[in-house]
């Protein structure tokens, strides 16, 4: 598949009518990040995560838009779809996609996220997601290692146990583990 993210024409100002916008047109709000990491930082976890939700919505649905709908996005190969998504996040400023297979396990990667709170990243990379392949996707916030959160991709009944891990206090390497068939 051959990109179609145009970092050029991520985003426009049209400074005689005072907006900025997307490639598709949405009105879009340019802001500091420290206005939204103050946000998170007074906002409850709901909020954080709707938040984060509404952001990789919008996200998700121009990457669908660029592929034909949530039925290109999913018959797209994996690096190709990240590729879109990738970009997406990078013009929103909000920092690196990556992506890491464990076995079956997808573990998406935020490096340099501009907000570094894990209930706004996991709604934005769940939403993203969920928003561009129509599928009932969720992440959950595993880790933070190098630098990068690493969440989880994974469906509704998987998310809610591995959030049930992840509150007990289980490492990430034996969340893997228990994901893959090992230790209850």
């Amino acid at each position: 598949m051959v990109s179609t993210f145009d970092p050029a024409r991520a985003v426009r100002l049209d400074f005689p009518r005072g907006a900025a916008l997307a490639s598709d047109d949405e009105r879009l709000v340019l802001l500091p990040a420290a206005a939204l990491i103050e946000l998170t930082l007074e906002a409850p976890a709901e909020l954080r995560v709707t938040l984060g939700k509404a952001l990789g919505a919008s996200l998700g649905a121009r990457v669908a838009k660029r592929l034909g709908g949530s039925d290109g996005a999913t018959k797209a190969t994996l690096e190709g779809f990240l590729n879109e998504l990738a970009g997406e996040v990078a013009a929103a400023g909000l920092g690196t996609l990556g992506l890491e297979r464990w076995g079956r396990a997808l573990v998406v990667t935020v490096g340099n996220p501009a907000v570094e709170d894990d209930a706004f990243l996991a709604g934005l990379v769940g939403a993203a997601l969920a928003t561009a392949t129509g599928k009932d996707t969720h992440a959950v916030h595993l880790a933070n290692a190098d630098g990068q959160a690493k969440l989880l991709v994974a469906s509704r009944g998987t998310a809610e146990r591995v959030r049930g891990f992840v509150a007990d206090g289980v490492s990430f390497g034996a969340i893997l583990e228990k994901l893959h068939g090992g230790a209850a």
